[in-house]
């Protein structure tokens, strides 16, 4: 039956004393174990330990290297989400007595507010850029709206509807292009109603 030495591993006789190799004295570890497996296993034990310790070192994800990969992912990623918030925000500047407002929208309209700074709230031109280049104009004159629309081939349509606590009221409509034009007119004003038709080629 063979044994193994704690001390360098060399295979010796069970019947051995000392280790052939290193001169160790088994007799210091006989007596705390039962055979001669407990003495190769401790022996094992002891020579992979260092190994271990260096092997889960390495297998660790948290390392120096992985850590500077993160950080730097994790800054991307912020200032990639800050650009895109700021992309598509609201910017407001001042240009003389008008406040322009102009925003970046999803569908890649583009928004422009324009308001004069001695008006209300509810008196404002919003311009709608769109993607496709044709522009829509809104007007919003103390709130009661009207709209124009101009495609990208030079046509063009507009619409006014307005109308008071009075019954008094305003519808204004029309369309064409370059050559060719179309308007509805259509209103009451103090109970005075009046309509006109308009088509030129």
């Amino acid at each position: 039956m063979v044994k193994y030495c704690p001390k360098c591993g060399r295979a010796c006789n069970n019947d051995d004393i000392f280790c052939i190799d290193c001169g160790f004295d088994f007799k210091n570890i006989m007596a705390d174990f039962d055979d001669s497996k407990d003495i190769k296993n401790l022996y094992i034990e002891n020579k992979s330990d260092g190994l271990n310790k260096i092997s889960n070192s390495e297998d660790s994800f948290f390392t120096k290297k992985n850590i500077i990969i993160i950080l730097i992912a994790v800054l991307i990623i912020a200032i990639s989400t800050y650009i895109i918030i700021d992309h598509y925000s609201v910017h407001t500047k001042i240009e003389g007595n008008l406040e322009i407002s102009t925003q970046e929208c999803w569908n890649g309209t583009k928004l422009v507010k324009c308001r004069a700074l001695n008006d209300s709230n509810d008196t404002f031109v919003l311009y709608a850029y769109n993607k496709d280049k044709s522009v829509t104009q809104v007007y919003y004159i103390n709130g009661v709206k009207s709209n124009m629309h101009i495609d990208n081939d030079g046509t063009y349509s507009y619409n006014l509807n307005a109308q008071d606590a009075n019954g008094n009221y305003l519808n204004y409509n029309g369309a064409g292009d370059k050559n060719h034009a179309n308007m509805n007119y259509d209103s009451n004003i103090d109970g005075v109603k009046s309509n006109m038709n308009y088509n030129a080629n």
